[in-house]
């Protein structure tokens, strides 16, 4: 009767720890502060005839009218050693397949997010081949061919510390960045400046922020620190940081 007790109230033990994890979501969205540098126009010198027609231009700064910027990303940075707890809703997101696809001579998305272990599917929808190539620090490098009307997938075991460079040795104007971590808690700011990392697990932590081709050091009214990181505390339900203006210098390296 004893050990029947004992157990018992062990399991309830277990089980209240288990339900005390609270979880917050975190939402923000990036303005620019200032005028941006006029875009580029690339200089096509491979595939002309078809390249030629898309009119490409240099794609680091996405903005729109009211200076929503695109493609800054925010992401969990865990102090050496530690790893997060993660929510349950995201085992399923492990099966999902992230794609980047080679289009009318230029990457389709632009900064793509993806957790190690996860299936990267890189396609081809134009009417040549492309050659793309992944350079990282952790992961192996590649270089692989992609015919015509095709795609490669790749999958990484080792996460990255920056989002790291996809690029094309047949038409190098070709250039997109893609993160990788072994958690879930990142997300790249849409056309509308907009970003959400659903449930957190509550407490400090320290994020990154980074806007290519570096570490963002500037956002006004927050304090970051060298490598653009910010320590926020995360409550449980939303936590909404509202409008962040990144004056046009905070772009550049700190």
């Amino acid at each position: 009767m004893i050990k029947t007790f004992a157990w018992t109230t062990l399991l309830l033990l277990v089980s209240t720890g288990a339900m005390a994890q609270e979880w917050g979501n975190l939402k923000m969205r990036f303005l620019l502060d200032g005028t941006p540098p006029a875009a580029k126009k690339l200089d096509v010198t491979k595939d002309v005839e078809f390249c030629g027609k898309f009119d490409l231009k240099e794609e680091t700064f996405a903005v729109g009218k009211g200076g929503e910027l695109a493609n800054v990303v925010v992401y969990l940075s865990p102090k050496l050693g530690s790893k997060p707890k993660i929510h349950p809703s995201y085992e399923e997101q492990l099966k999902q397949e992230v794609k980047i696809d080679n289009s009318k001579c230029r990457f389709e998305r632009h900064v793509t997010f993806i957790r190690t272990g996860q299936t990267l599917t890189i396609g081809n929808s134009d009417p040549m081949g492309h050659n793309t190539k992944g350079d990282f620090f952790n992961n192996k490098s590649f270089n692989d061919l992609i015919p015509a009307k095709t795609s490669i997938t790749k999958v990484f075991d080792k996460a990255e510390a920056t989002p790291s460079t996809i690029s094309c040795s047949i038409h190098p104007w070709m250039a997109a960045y893609l993160l990788i971590l072994d958690h879930p808690y990142a997300a790249v700011s849409n056309e509308k400046g907009e970003l959400e990392i659903k449930n957190l697990p509550v407490g400090s932590h320290t994020f990154t922020v980074w806007h290519e081709p570096r570490f963002v050091s500037k956002i006004t009214g927050v304090e970051l620190k060298r490598g653009g990181k910010w320590d926020i505390q995360i409550k449980a339900g939303d936590n909404d940081k509202g409008d962040l203006k990144i004056p046009v210098d905070g772009l550049k390296a700190k």
